[in-house]
């Protein structure tokens, strides 16, 4: 009796120390099986919405349970019913009490513990296993077993901790050095920079100095750029001479482009008028005077006077050659011109808008000076033109082609 007791006392020993040695990889094993469970029951959950999802499934289990129930139900009653038939025998009772006596207390104590201790032997080793062999797939770094990290911090290796500093502060001096050459190079840039942005600002000043200069020069002699000259030819008129408000002394051509002096008259100034008139726009024409010593050129707002007067009144704007080399611009009272050059050709602009008549000395294709401008607010002007009474030479109006912006070239 007290053998037995012994042996169930050691077993409870061991299977106590089994749950104790075991109890962290039970419980990671148990954490791995509740995921697992929580994964299946999730499964098993979803399969379940869905079976809610089909009424035909719910009824086909409902009447499959009721039906286990009603078949259960009617096995345990017929037991009952047959154990309430049978008579009790002496074997019976004996079998049944004999058997009462044989589990005693220590034995059914023994068949308890010893398929329990068994199980849970056979249970620590599969999860030994299992997690060892888990655990030898994942590869750890150990700083512990690298040969740098134990000479690094082995404290009784102070060659290693020296070495180690002495190349940190080497590596931190070379950066450091080459982070101040960088900087230097970067000011160096920025002040070549600023230098080129002074230099370029001077050179721009320099050369604004130079154009002024230059316009400065243009506009004393009255010369016209390129641009410019395009913009004023580009409005050119086609200006044709009216031969009913020509002078009797003057002949003009048949096509209205040329008038001269026939020698016979003695006004001083015979003069003929454009056909069409302007009220408003730009309008440019040009007059080829050659070399004649006398002519007058400009508009007139008065359309029966056929002689220009000596001295003009109001109403007469023009530019004029007299008495060999004299040039003058005449309204009202007439300004001597002092020009550079011999006008051979003498451009006109006129800008109602402004109010601005201009005259140029188109000297050659490429070189047309400013003579005179005019400023008055003009009414209804008319182009007029006078050869004058001492020679015969021509005063000849140029046509431009279509699209021509500079017929003299």
């Amino acid at each position: 009796m007290k053998t037995k007791k012994f042996l169930i006392l050691i077993l409870i020993g061991a299977q106590i120390v089994c749950s104790v040695f075991s109890a962290p990889r039970l419980r990671k094993y148990d954490t791995e099986q509740k995921e697992d469970y929580h994964v299946q029951h999730e499964t098993e959950r979803s399969n379940n919405q869905r079976l809610q999802r089909a009424p035909r499934l719910r009824k086909y289990d409902t009447e499959q349970k009721e039906d286990y129930h009603v078949q259960h139900e009617t096995e345990r009653s017929n037991n009952q019913r047959l154990q309430r038939d049978t008579p009790q025998t002496p074997e019976n009772q004996t079998a049944q009490g004999g058997f009462f006596e044989f589990c005693s207390t220590e034995k059914i104590v023994l068949i308890v513990l010893v398929p329990s201790f068994l199980g849970s032997l056979v249970i620590n080793f599969v999860c030994y296993f299992k997690i060892r062999k888990r655990d030898h797939g994942k590869r750890h770094y150990d700083p512990s077993n690298d040969d740098r990290y134990q000479f690094v911090n082995d404290p009784s290796n102070e060659d290693g901790y020296q070495s180690v500093n002495e190349t940190e502060r080497s590596n931190i001096q070379r950066l450091q050095w080459e982070l101040n050459e960088l900087q230097k190079k970067y000011d160096a840039l920025r002040k070549e920079k600023k230098q080129g942005k002074h230099e370029s600002l001077g050179k721009a000043i320099d050369l604004k100095q130079d154009c002024d200069e230059i316009r400065k020069k243009f506009n004393a002699v009255g010369y016209v750029a390129e641009r410019e000259w395009s913009s004023i030819v580009k409005d050119h008129a086609k200006v044709t001479l009216n031969p009913d408000t020509a002078n009797p002394s003057l002949a003009v051509s048949d096509d209205g482009s040329q008038v001269r002096f026939k020698g016979e008259g003695s006004a001083e100034w015979p003069s003929v008028l454009g056909m069409e008139g302007f009220t408003s726009g730009r309008h440019y024409w040009e007059v080829e005077v050659g070399e004649k010593g006398y002519w007058a050129l400009g508009i007139s707002t008065y359309l029966d006077e056929k002689i220009i007067p000596e001295k003009p009144e109001e109403g007469y704007w023009l530019l004029r050659r007299w008495r060999g080399n004299t040039y003058e611009a005449v309204s009202q009272s007439p300004v001597p011109l002092t020009l550079q050059h011999k006008l051979y050709k003498v451009g006109m602009i006129l800008d109602y808008k402004k109010g601005e008549l201009s005259f140029y000395n188109v000297y050659d294709g490429s070189t047309r000076y400013e003579i005179h401008t005019f400023n008055y607010k003009f009414t209804e002007v008319y182009p007029i033109f006078s050869p004058g009474s001492h020679d015969r030479g021509p005063l000849k109006i140029t046509r431009f082609k279509p699209g021509d912006r500079n017929p003299n070239l």
